[in-house]
């Protein structure tokens, strides 16, 4: 018995903490679920309730001691419940080819968008309010690989749920995509069972603000001149000297801070830009990246800002 085979008997075996002999045929589904659930996230199976019942519900061997269950004994019955969970794991080692609209992809993270996607936007089936740029230098995280990463290129990306990684775009209540007709290029080309969609991504070109907006000549103009006078690199390194100079350096950060919140604030006014929007326009503002350093910014009566270290744990986006 090899080294792999013989945690996932003793993984198994540990799972038997009540008698199933007692069990009726719900309660035998209902434990093998969880069973399996857990069994799948100890070989950092990333697998849906939803995708693990799939499964089993697919696989004929599973089938046919479930129905067996009713006509056994105990001793029997232990036997079959150990078979189902070998059973069961071997099945989900090797995953339907078909989405179960399980919505475990659209939790880790919102879809990135691609040159695929461009009259997608432009259509406005996807409305540009629910979009965000992430610009190049800005920390994310892979959703695939868990790999934090410096973003090489800016990127634009389905918002997210606020405090959580899950697509604004899913109903949580039901699992399903309220756009699923007019979905991303990514989530039309990534599954759960097969990692080339994914590759594929790699060779494809990201959409960025340039190409979306191209021939509003001014508005591009504006956007780029803001990437130059506030890029992620100068807030990175000014807190940089704010943490070498012991915080003496802070005027300067809150001043950064201002000038690029009363920039996107003046463009939008003037070009009126639509206020949900700006963070496609202009990427996150200085202030809410401040919470990647470990601090959070209070505006002030007068409107002047505040620099405070911030008690929650900031995370990456995830790109």
């Amino acid at each position: 018995m090899s080294e792999l085979e013989r945690r996932d008997k003793n993984q198994i075996d540990r799972t038997i903490v009540d008698t199933p002999a007692k069990w009726d045929r719900d309660a035998l589904r209902a434990n093998l679920l969880e069973r399996l659930v857990f069994l799948a996230s100890e070989q950092e199976l990333e697998l849906s309730e939803k995708r693990v019942r799939f499964q089993i519900e697919q696989d004929q061997s599973c089938r046919e001691l479930i129905e067996s269950w009713s006509r056994s004994d105990d001793t029997q019955r232990i036997a079959i419940w150990k078979k189902l969970l070998r059973r069961g794991l071997e099945s989900l080692q090797d995953l339907a080819k078909t989405c179960v609209r399980c919505g475990q992809c659209c939790r880790k993270s919102s879809p990135t968008l691609y040159l695929q996607d461009l009259e997608l936007v432009r259509s406005e089936k996807i409305p540009l309010s629910n979009l965000v740029t992430l610009r190049k230098g800005e920390p994310v995280t892979s959703p695939f690989s868990q790999t934090p990463f410096y973003l090489p290129e800016e990127c634009i990306k389905l918002r997210e749920k606020p405090g959580a990684t899950e697509c604004i775009f899913l109903d949580s209540a039901t699992d399903l995509c309220l756009i699923y007709q007019s979905r991303p290029y990514q989530c039309q080309v990534q599954t759960c069972w097969d990692a080339s969609g994914i590759k594929e991504l790699t060779s494809q070109t990201m959409l960025t603000r340039n190409t979306l907006f191209a021939g509003l000549d001014t508005l591009v103009e504006i956007m780029n001149d803001h990437e130059n006078r506030c890029h992620f690199e100068m807030l990175y390194e000014l807190f940089e000297t704010l943490k070498e100079t012991q915080g003496e350096s802070v005027e300067e950060l809150l001043d950064a801070l201002a000038f690029e919140d009363h920039y996107r604030n003046f463009i939008a006014e003037k070009l009126n830009l639509p206020r949900d929007s700006l963070e496609l326009f202009f990427g996150r503002s200085f202030s809410k990246l401040a919470r990647l350093f470990g601090y959070r910014v209070e505006d002030r009566p007068d409107g002047s800002h505040v620099l405070l270290p911030d008690e929650s744990l900031a995370r990456p986006s995830e790109s």
